[in-house]
């Protein structure tokens, strides 16, 4: 008797046994990783090299425009704007991956429980559309104001305002995986519930979730920046780029240097992790591999 294997036990395999000449030969996730791993090169390593303060502040030279000794010139306080924007950065790296993993450990949990027991479902998937039902932004202000600007509390309301999207994706997987055959033959083996959840579940729905985590990663960052763009991110004196931005819009027309530069930094950021989760995407998405090997056999026997 042939042993049946799950629909994604060929793709898991595929995913096994990826080349890095493959990895290497997508241009997105190549660009997009390149475009992060820069940056967060910058934000960690540039600290590290000499005596940066984002908090000094020198009257003398406020607004300067870019020197040679301040790079992206100086804000409204005189404190140098290329240091600031770079501790921004660390900021934002660091909101963006707290909440990508946080929101993806929570989602998952919920996702797979709302899946497997049918009791749980319409509790917890009338809470996540209840969640749902709010836009992001108003809902992250709202937390915010209730607990109050801080960095902690900016990350809780990120978490909460993007779980249901993330939630939904992984219930979804979960349901195709547990119609699977292999997986009623689990249970007449007398495999538990947390075996097959988290041993044959898991690894089978790890495609959408990993590419699904690089998207919040990015509308982490942008949300954050928007937030404390409208005053209830992350509080003064700390530096962040939507804050910087925030400061710049006031002067917008005799230093131009507070918007262009975290805003070319905010751009790259978020352009980079999606790029880079349109790459995931080709490499991982089963349906992407099922074409490409089609096309790849046709191309061989074309060539024979």
């Amino acid at each position: 008797m042939l042993k049946q294997e799950s629909p994604t036990t060929e793709i898991s395999k595929v995913k096994r046994e990826l080349p890095i000449k493959r990895i290497l030969g997508n241009p997105l996730l190549t660009t997009g990783i390149g475009f992060v791993l820069l940056l967060c090169f910058v934000a960690i390593v540039f600290p590290l090299t000499g005596n940066m303060d984002p908090y000094a502040i020198d009257p003398v030279n406020r607004l300067q425009p870019p020197t040679v000794d301040y790079w992206f010139g100086t804000d409204d306080f005189g404190r140098d704007l290329f240091t600031r924007v770079i501790f921004g950065l660390r900021y934002s790296l660091l909101i963006g991956f707290v909440v990508a993993i946080s929101v993806t450990l929570i989602s998952l949990v919920i996702g797979l429980f709302s899946a497997y027991f049918t009791w749980l479902d319409n509790i917890l998937m009338r809470i996540i559309d209840g969640l749902y039902a709010f836009p992001s932004i108003l809902l992250a202000i709202a937390i915010v104001a209730i607990r109050g600007p801080s960095i902690e509390n900016v990350i809780i309301a990120l978490v909460i305002v993007y779980i249901p999207s993330m939630t939904r994706i992984i219930r979804s997987a979960a349901l195709v995986v547990k119609e699977q055959t292999y997986i009623e033959a689990l249970r007449l083996q007398g495999a538990n519930t947390w075996r097959i959840l988290f041993i044959h579940t898991v690894p089978n729905i790890l495609s959408p979730i990993i590419i699904q985590s690089t998207f919040i990663f990015a509308a982490a960052i942008l949300t954050e920046a928007s937030l404390s763009f409208l005053g209830a991110g992350i509080p003064a004196p700390d530096p962040s780029l939507g804050n910087i931005l925030y400061d710049g819009k006031n002067v917008i027309y005799k230093a131009w240097w507070m918007t262009v530069f975290p805003g070319i930094f905010v751009i790259l950021l978020v352009v980079g992790l999606n790029i880079a989760g349109d790459g995931l995407r080709d490499l991982l998405d089963p349906k992407a591999i099922r074409v490409k090997r089609r096309k790849k056999k046709h191309e061989n026997r074309m060539k024979g």
